[in-house]
């Protein structure tokens, strides 16, 4: 368990002739960029998510996201403080040598450990209560795109503990403060629509918009693994398990990335974070929607297998999701497109439904929406 999330941001060396094998240049974004534009024409003219600059107050809101979405999927069980440190430290090699391997990976999180070292200790945290996030410039190699990844080197995300660090030098931050032994690695963003790398995955496309993905997604599925939940796709081949319904399969990237799916009921009932009713005879009963009461019913089928239900509903108004929303004559960009994603949520949701800050959604009431 943890009881603080500690942001640190970390750029790679710059790149004076950009390496088409990874995004970006080694460096965060700074601000709202033009590779979305091809000419004169805007490739996304509507909202941006997770926009530049990418900066101490961007990361904090991207852990504000988290800490909402954990606090409201396990019912206040989940909470934790969170800081970034205020400097950006410049590790010694370029991305694409840190992609090569596991140990490579684990090597990028240590050195940006040691480059941290001093302001790590000077937060004062007991460091044992820490999970420690290593932000990094470009983008993370977790989704497959339609074809060929032209930029095959970015960096895998992953969650890093003891056993990935053994056998790497000096690999445990040891003080008198406590050990950190364990953290995340994060990309600034999954948004491509500021790389210029868009063009080349979608080059027929002049409306990419719909491209975007938010980073909570990923983000809450390696936070997961920082609390103990078990994966439910297949580890070996990446096949799903229980798909859309549960954080820690296809889920996690629900809602764009931004409305991550919450654990499933079995998750929550093992976390602690549920309880369950058994139903013992013949009844009818009514489950009211997850978000709103919880309710999950157990009927047991043998003494090795039982089926667990819960009602997780998606609307927005009494029988409208998003999705059909986006179908409504005023948000429809053409006859032929409905309504751009982001844009449908942002003007029909209300202010008590979500926050967003500087492009980071940060707070959604039912995380069934996605």
């Amino acid at each position: 368990s943890f009881s603080h999330v500690l942001g640190i941001m970390v750029e790679f060396p710059y790149e004076d002739i950009d390496d088409p094998l990874t995004t970006g240049r080694g460096t965060f974004l700074e601000e709202d960029t033009s590779q979305y534009s091809l000419d004169t024409t805007l490739l996304c003219s509507e909202f941006k998510v997770d926009l530049p600059p990418h900066n101490q107050f961007y990361f904090k809101n991207q852990i504000l996201a988290i800490r909402n979405y954990y606090n409201s999927v396990t019912n206040g069980s989940v909470d934790f403080s969170y800081s970034v440190i205020d400097s950006v430290y410049t590790v010694s090699l370029h991305m694409r040598d840190y992609a090569t391997n596991d140990e490579m990976l684990a090597i990028f999180f240590n050195e940006s450990i040691e480059l941290a070292k001093d302001d790590i200790i000077e937060t004062g945290l007991n460091l044992n209560d820490v999970l420690l996030v290593v932000f990094h410039a470009g983008m993370g190699q977790d989704f497959s795109v339609p074809f060929i990844d032209p930029t095959s080197h970015d960096l895998k995300s992953a969650y890093v503990d003891d056993e990935m660090l053994e056998g790497i030098e000096s690999s445990r931050l040891t003080t008198t403060r406590g050990i950190i032994n364990r953290g995340i690695i994060l990309p600034e963003t999954q948004n491509m629509l500021y790389y210029d790398v868009v063009q080349d995955i979608f080059p027929s496309t002049d409306d990419l918009c719909d491209i975007q993905v938010g980073l909570t997604g990923t983000f809450a599925l390696l936070m997961g693994y920082g609390l103990r939940l078990s994966p439910l796709f297949n580890t070996e081949t990446g096949m799903a398990g229980v798909g859309v319904f549960g954080l820690m399969d296809h889920g996690s990237n629900n809602g764009r990335g931004v409305i991550p799916a919450p654990p499933t009921a079995w998750t929550r009932i093992r976390q602690g974070w549920a309880t369950e009713t058994i139903i013992t005879k013949s009844d009818t009963l009514l489950i009211t929607s997850r978000n709103q009461r919880g309710q999950i019913y157990r009927v047991d089928i043998s003494s090795k297998e039982y089926f667990l239900i819960e009602n997780r509903n998606n609307w927005i108004f009494e029988n409208a999701d998003i999705d059909s929303l986006r179908r409504k004559e005023e948000h429809k960009v053409s006859d032929d497109q409905i309504g751009h994603w982001f844009d449908t949520v942002l003007s029909e949701l209300s202010d008590n439904q979500l926050d967003t800050t500087g492009g980071v959604f940060t707070n959604f009431e039912n995380y069934d929406y996605g």
